[in-house]
């Protein structure tokens, strides 16, 4: 038995609690409490036992500090109750009939949006879009800074935050804190007088508070 099968070994423990945890620093066996033996020369039990005492033990501090970290980390509170988000979102537009009339635009929004506790919210901030005429080059229908002033109730089950919106559902997915928020969405459908209308946005939110 040499000093590096008891190193070998702290080693491989000292992976698997990373490889568990993805940022955990597992201790190392210190060498002071291990002895090194040689080939030919007899091994004495006290120092064979202290050998495998001083790996015992860091095995079991690592043992311990990991699962204080899996307890933290399956009792984290994602709510967003209480919470103000500094939302953005960007996003493309595609209009046409198909008759030759068409139009893209490209659109930036900045809201400010809290979340009480009694489960409504407060949605304010403000609109920017601009559209260009594909056909013939010509920018149209600008709106920069209109502002956007909403409050209505919300849901959350797990990571999924639910907004009622004008009687529309939108949904947020949750970080594992509750301090961000992100929704990707794709939208495509008549948009009236002969026009289709595709959308595709994406919001990200962080909390301020």
């Amino acid at each position: 038995m040499k000093l590096s099968i008891i190193k070998t070994l702290a080693v491989f423990f000292s992976l698997t609690a990373i490889l568990h945890t993805g940022f955990v620093n597992a201790d190392e066996v210190d060498a002071a409490n291990v002895t090194d033996f040689s080939n030919g020369s007899p091994a004495d039990a006290d120092e064979v036992n202290a050998n495998f005492q001083a790996l015992i033990t860091a095995i079991n501090d690592n043992a311990s500090r990991l699962a204080a970290l899996e307890s933290s980390s399956a009792s984290s509170d994602n709510s967003v109750a209480g919470k103000t988000f500094k939302l953005n979102q960007i996003g493309i537009l595609l209009i046409g009939n198909g008759e030759g009339a068409a139009t893209s635009a490209n659109l930036s929004q900045s809201y400010i949006v809290t979340f009480n506790s009694n489960m409504t919210y407060t949605f304010i901030g403000e609109e920017n879009e601009g559209e260009l005429n594909t056909v013939t080059g010509a920018f149209g229908n600008v709106t920069q800074g209109e502002a956007v002033d909403l409050s209505g109730s919300y849901t959350q089950t797990g990571s999924n935050v639910a907004l009622d919106i004008d009687g529309e559902s939108i949904t947020f997915s949750a970080s594992l804190d509750g301090n961000v928020i992100i929704l990707s969405e794709f939208g495509f459908g008549d948009d009236g007088g002969g026009f289709t209308r595709s959308e595709t946005s994406f919001l990200v939110g962080v909390a301020t508070n």
